[in-house]
């Protein structure tokens, strides 16, 4: 929020005065103090010399008689400029003074100006305090007051669109914190958001509100119908402001993910279902067999909404470092309920495969789906991804080579590469991890049965060929294979590399 900085001479306070105290109480910030560049000694100066004046007490609120006291506007003002000197604690980047932060209970004293105040820049300033201090991982029991939400509600449709903006902003930030929102019964915060959807229907202005405050609520209950029948706003406001990068607002598609992805996250396996075997459990599996209907016709209402325009759509975020996660694990999900999202990867994988970096997991995740994509023949690689599969597995991080290698390992033989360097990168991943042994044994058999240049190349590598000869014919690894086709290719394994290691043709 820009506020415009108001006359501060009251205000100004000699540097030594303003922190002497604390410096006796907390030697390690005086030390800090003297390492800090000016302007970082001058962020230090300020947090205290406006958190002092916060602290004083000059405040609105009601003198002894019950009377609301008026402030001057230069009064209203040099409160509001100290709201935001003291906010820019959580965008200067000082640990220290984050910490000071807390220590001093701050947002305590803001919560009491804002309660106290009717002004409004008073109240837009508090919210946008209120809202950064939640962002940070604040604690929202002390915002359950009835005074505070009905207060914070009440400007929800001010004609001042910054306190609209930011009492709409805190209360969706509010909402997904368990005990705030059971402060007021679900059909309260319902009709609170039907409101502002009526408003965003009418208006049209920024969706933000609308998608943030419909997460914050499908968050705390995924299941209520008409919350899910604005799913297919998501989907039309996810295909309009998708694009990544541009002048719109961006969070709201990261809204849209999110929500998506807890639409879908019910799930009704077969493997999860609860089992009740006894008379008494009967009417327990009524009601679990009707919830899984309910669900089941949700589900159908929803599923058709992930066309292929929004799918392609949807891969694009995945190389977003704040959308890859939540995007990877909604096409995992979507591949499980039968959404036919092989014609995604035709096109819009390879920015993420060969990215150097990435948020954890998100390759992972992306490559156990195309391994599910390719055994269930919906979708086949091409040679170019073939190759970012064998270079992940050559040098990704340890979770992703061995996702890579489990891919590579469904392939057909003759799609695997006739060279030097897929073979190397085979034989290391099982002379040096066991988790993948039964799949690559397999695989290493099909080369040997149908690459006449696995064999040359075994036969001009006589240290890998000793150490997959040694390993064939461990103890402990033919006790642990039970399989007779694993077996069967240990054998024919052995014999070859036998036969190779004597420079003897099989």
């Amino acid at each position: 929020m820009n506020i415009k900085n108001p006359k501060t001479e009251i205000l100004s306070i000699d540097r030594k005065e303003v922190l002497l105290d604390e410096f006796r109480k907390d030697i390690s910030l005086e030390e800090y103090y003297e390492d800090c560049s000016q302007k970082e000694q001058i962020i230090i100066d300020n947090y205290f010399t406006y958190r002092d004046f916060l602290f004083s007490g000059l405040m609105p609120g009601m003198d002894e008689n019950g009377d609301v006291i008026e402030l001057d506007q230069n009064t209203i003002d040099q409160i509001t400029h100290a709201l935001y000197v003291i906010n820019q604690v959580f965008y200067d980047n000082i640990e220290l003074l984050i910490e000071k932060y807390f220590e001093d209970d701050v947002i305590n004293v803001i919560l009491d100006i804002y309660l106290a105040s009717q002004y409004e820049s008073v109240n837009t300033q508090c919210l946008a305090n209120i809202c950064d201090y939640l962002t940070f991982n604040g604690d929202s029991k002390i915002f359950c007051s009835d005074f505070f939400i009905d207060k914070l509600t009440g400007s929800l449709f001010s004609p001042v669109e910054s306190l609209m903006n930011l009492s709409r902003a805190t209360l969706c930030n509010l909402l997904q914190y368990e005990d705030f929102f059971a402060r007021k019964e679900p059909e309260f915060w319902f009709n609170e958001y039907k409101e502002i959807d009526e408003d965003f229907m009418k208006n049209q202005n920024d969706p933000i509100t609308n998608v943030h405050f419909l997460y914050s609520l499908i968050k705390r209950y995924p299941d209520d119908d008409y919350l899910l029948s604005h799913i297919q706003l998501c989907t039309s406001l996810f295909e309009e402001y998708f694009i990544p990068g541009g002048s719109v607002n961006e969070n709201v598609p990261y809204f849209c993910v999110k929500i998506f992805w807890i639409t879908l996250s019910t799930d009704f396996s077969s493997e999860s279902e609860p089992q009740f075997s006894n008379e008494q459990n009967q009417f327990a599996n009524i009601q679990h067999q009707i919830s899984k209907e309910q669900y089941n016709s949700k589900l159908a209402r929803i599923l058709p909404l992930f066309t292929e325009d929004l799918l392609s759509n949807l891969v694009t975020f995945l190389g977003i470092q704040a959308y890859a996660p939540t995007v990877a694990l909604i096409l995992d999900k979507l591949f499980a309920y039968g959404v036919e999202i092989g014609p995604v990867f035709q096109e819009n994988l390879h920015f993420i495969l060969r990215s150097p970096v990435g948020e954890d997991n998100v390759k992972v995740t992306l490559l156990n789906l195309i391994r599910k994509c390719i055994i269930s023949h919906a979708w086949y690689p091409t040679d170019d991804y073939i190759q970012d599969f064998l270079n992940i597995a050559d040098t990704g991080k340890y979770n992703e080579r061995k996702s890579a290698i489990s891919v590579l390992c469904q392939l057909n033989i003759e799609s695997i590469p006739e060279n030097d360097f897929a073979y190397q990168i085979f034989l290391n991943m099982l002379l040096s991890d066991d988790t993948l042994m039964l799949d690559l044994i397999k695989l290493i058999r099909n080369l040997l049965y149908f690459h006449d240049n696995f064999k040359f190349y075994l036969l001009n590598h006589q240290d890998e060929m000793e150490r997959l000869h040694s390993l064939i014919l461990d103890p402990k690894m033919i006790d642990d294979v039970e399989n007779r086709e694993i077996s069967e290719s240990i054998d024919i394994i052995m014999k070859t590399a036998t036969n190779i290691m004597n420079n003897t043709e099989d």
